[in-house]
């Protein structure tokens, strides 16, 4: 994504002038993108890692649109989805952090917070795997005796 460009290409003069930037670009693989109301995004302002700063954008905020949610194989009640800015103004309190935090801020949220939520999502899909297997497993017999013993202590 990038921030709208003027003559003036100085983020900090951007919004100094305006009290606000204008964002332009696709933000993809979102999940549960329909139900978020406030998105965190990370928008190109300058050149290399200290040219990215970061936004929170509301939802319902004009020149912001969701494209049609893709479901994810095995994880029901769970999908992607695509964020699509048209020019999208964002006032410049939304900036989190200050301008070129954004590789930072990027870092910090997937570290405390993305990993964690994976690891709990992948637990999950193990748990229900694990009760599954063994319901069926429970089930079936062989050679005229069930295939698998359960104690029920």
């Amino acid at each position: 994504m990038e921030a709208s460009r003027s003559v003036d290409n100085d983020l900090s003069r951007l919004i100094a002038r305006h009290g606000w930037i204008g964002i332009t670009g696709h933000k993809t693989y979102i999940g549960n993108s329909h139900v978020g109301d406030l998105h965190g995004v990370i928008v190109r302002t300058g050149g290399g890692s200290k040219g990215l700063s970061a936004f929170l954008v509301e939802a319902d905020r004009p020149g912001l649109s969701r494209a049609a949610l893709k479901p994810a194989m095995g994880l029901h009640g769970f999908g992607f989805g695509e964020l699509v800015f048209d020019n999208c103004r964002v006032p410049a309190e939304n900036l989190l952090g200050k301008e070129g935090d954004g590789l930072a801020v990027a870092y910090s949220s997937s570290i405390l917070y993305g990993r964690p939520n994976l690891t709990a999502v992948a637990l999950g899909i193990h748990h229900a795997l694990v009760d599954e297997t063994v319901a069926f497993a429970a089930q079936q017999h062989r050679y005229g005796s069930p295939s698998l013993r359960t104690s029920d202590h």
